[in-house]
């Protein structure tokens, strides 16, 4: 944990940024990962067998998408990707709490919530291994993976707690906001970034090949 606040990346204004953002999203997305269910459950009550479906939904992608999305992703600038995936995300969310309080919640649009939601994490992700490194100098690549480390670490710790204790106050549908307000915030971090993203270079198979086992892992 201390190697979070030592190191040069303190003083790098643009990976900050990027960090501050990720780590918002990091806690506030363990909000709408237990609170989706917890609304299909006791708002919609669901079978079980509708549970592993809704469940399903959020990382088919990973298997199906994730080869192409690995290679694909080699050839354009990952911080649009990013933005964009954050975009439809806080579209996707905030249509949960939307249509609790005009009463047409159905299962139906939280699987079509579902399956946006782990389609843009698997872009995003595969975008935001690859664009570390041209964020930050050769030398403070591991720096700052340390840093982004450490919050997701915090927040698989934390955030369950910060979800439970908001559901208990303003209920499961309307926690949903919460990640959406948190995944806007990410997106305007990455549009203020200043750094300029180099163009892609075509990649060789072996880097394919790397891309294919960093997405099976995250699916995993």
């Amino acid at each position: 944990m201390n190697r979070a606040f030592k190191g040069n990346l303190w003083h790098h204004r643009d990976f900050l940024k990027f960090w501050i953002g990720d780590t918002i999203t990091q806690f506030t997305g363990q909000i709408s990962g237990l609170a989706l269910p917890t609304v299909a459950i006791l708002t919609l009550q669901i079978t079980g067998f509708q549970l592993g479906i809704l469940n399903t939904l959020g990382f088919i992608a990973f298997p199906v998408l994730g080869l192409f999305v690995g290679v694909w992703m080699d050839r354009i600038r990952r911080k649009s990707v990013m933005i964009v995936a954050n975009l439809i995300q806080v579209a996707a969310l905030a249509s949960v709490p939307c249509a609790f309080a005009f009463g047409v919640l159905g299962l139906y649009q939280l699987y079509a919530v579902s399956l946006i939601m782990g389609t843009t994490t698997l872009f995003f992700d595969v975008a935001y291994q690859s664009y570390l490194p041209s964020l930050v100098s050769k030398e403070d690549v591991i720096e700052g993976n340390q840093k982004l480390q450490t919050s997701a670490s915090a927040a698989d710790v934390i955030g369950p707690t910060i979800a439970s204790v908001s559901m208990q106050i303003i209920g499961a549908a309307l926690s949903v906001l919460i990640d959406a307000f948190g995944t806007l915030i990410s997106a305007f971090n990455l549009i203020f970034i200043r750094r300029p993203e180099p163009k892609p270079q075509r990649s060789s198979a072996s880097s394919h090949s790397t891309r294919l086992e960093v997405c099976c892992s995250m699916g995993a």
